[in-house]
């Protein structure tokens, strides 16, 4: 069960399955809450923004939602934690019920679009705070199972790695190529894949543009069939449960090698 395993037990392969599945969830459910509800609910940083603005201004109304949305993440988050302990102590495994209680609230919010015709006005915010734990829960999951390698909910600590570890990647190849001619310098980029000093820039890469990709996707996919498009990070979950229960993990997965500690 590859999800089920943890932090340093866990391959830098299945580090970035987790990646690229996750972050483009992340991406997908946060475009199309703005596009059917107007409100960005796969992060904090706006909502904490809006919150401090409506205070400063006297905005009680605006204030009191915006510090719901704030707590409805952290309610997500203390939710994945909890229903991990509670699988762990029973000895289940440990990371598919939180990304089926996911799969859950995601489902449950494309009927409640769908068949009533998108919510009503009243009903806008609610469907906003159900979002809003649903990606409170994804973050603290991914966070959990990887150690706090990979996040996929929010990117801007990860573009602020990703900028560190571009330069440590140049200096990388400045180093490894030093006094080599341009042809000789282009075949170094054939080991980046195997070096481990540059897993970490390639896993925060990866989440950047599966992020962006997921917002792509979920972006038309509204523009094509609405609230229904909500079924695609749907399946992009079942499909990780559906991994995490039937795929074994590989022999390379299990090479040290191919696991460097990815930890800052």
């Amino acid at each position: 069960m590859p999800l089920s395993r943890e932090g340093k037990e866990r391959s830098f392969r299945e580090n970035v399955l987790l990646a690229f599945s996750l972050a483009g969830v992340a991406g997908a459910v946060n475009a199309i809450g703005l596009a059917e509800l107007g409100v960005l609910t796969s992060h904090v940083t706006g909502t904490a923004t809006r919150l401090g603005v409506a205070l400063g201004s006297g905005g009680w109304l605006d204030a009191g939602r915006a510090f719901a949305l704030l707590m409805a993440f952290v309610l997500g988050a203390m939710s994945a934690t909890l229903l991990i302990e509670f699988a762990k102590r029973t000895h289940h495994p440990r990371f598919q019920l939180p990304l089926l209680v996911e799969t859950v609230l995601l489902t449950a919010l494309t009927l409640l679009a769908t068949l009533t015709d998108g919510p009503r006005t009243e009903g806008v915010f609610a469907v906003a705070l159900a979002l809003s734990v649903a990606m409170g829960l994804q973050n603290a999951l991914v966070t959990r199972v990887s150690g706090a390698v990979v996040r996929t909910t929010h990117l801007t600590g990860l573009a602020t790695d990703l900028g560190i570890e571009l330069v440590r990647v140049g200096a990388w190849f400045f180093d490894r190529t030093r006094g080599e001619c341009l042809l000789d310098r282009l075949r170094h980029v054939a080991v980046v894949r195997r070096d481990p000093e540059l897993y970490r820039a390639r896993l925060h890469a990866t989440i950047l543009c599966s992020f962006v990709l997921g917002c792509v996707v979920g972006s038309v996919a509204y523009a094509l069939v609405g609230a229904l498009a909500m079924t695609l990070p749907v399946c992009v979950l079942l499909a990780l449960v559906a991994y995490d229960r039937h795929l074994a993990v590989s022999d390379e997965d299990l090479d040290d090698d191919f696991n460097p500690d990815l930890s800052p």
